[in-house]
């Protein structure tokens, strides 16, 4: 079976498009229409967490560690294999900072909903580089600088002080008889 390499980040709503098809092989599910699976973000947690430290000489400092939960939800009366999971974090509405991906095999039984913990890494030179990128003229407008922006998050993030967004989240499922289903979620953390 080929992996694939999924992203991460947090998410309210799920859209499952495509179909479970061919699933020939997979009797309690011939039964009745396939419904895709879900996948919403149910919380962010700080796993690993150091005072904020920006070195841009040298290209280091302290590093930040989220883990984003998912519930992957089968609605099936059969068993979906989850094979890929992928997604982009943003940082206050837009200023997207890190693309996670998973290749995780995990299987989920009809009617059932496991958790997904998917671990994301901040390094603040690289999220610094991210941060010009895609907010960089934002941030000007805005009369901000970049590295200033970056500590108010480090700051911030340990009461959940700004919203975290998870956006382009893809989750790749097969069944039982090798049929793939996509699903498309995107979120918020805290929720609204």
């Amino acid at each position: 079976m080929m992996r694939r390499v999924l992203l991460a980040g947090g998410l309210t709503a799920v859209m499952g498009v495509g179909g479970l098809s061919g699933c020939a092989g997979m009797g309690e599910m011939a039964a009745g229409p396939v419904q895709p699976p879900k996948v919403e973000l149910q919380r962010v947690e700080i796993a690993h967490y150091w005072p904020f430290y920006l070195d841009t000489k040298e290209r280091r400092g302290s590093p930040l560690d989220l883990a984003f939960i998912f519930g992957v939800e089968n609605p099936n009366n059969a068993v979906v294999t989850l094979e890929e999971l992928r997604f982009t974090i943003a940082f206050e509405p837009g200023f997207e900072v890190n693309t996670v991906s998973v290749y995780e095999n995990m299987s989920i039984p009809a009617r059932t909903t496991n958790q997904l913990r998917v671990h994301a890494s901040f390094d603040p030179y690289v999220t610094l580089l991210s941060l010009l990128v895609t907010g960089g003229f934002r941030l000007q407008q805005a009369g901000v600088k970049a590295p200033d922006q970056l500590k108010e998050w480090w700051d911030k993030v340990q009461d959940f002080g700004f919203e975290i967004a998870v956006t382009n989240g893809t989750a790749v499922f097969r069944t039982g008889g090798g049929a793939e289903s996509m699903a498309y979620f995107q979120g918020t953390f805290p929720k609204k």
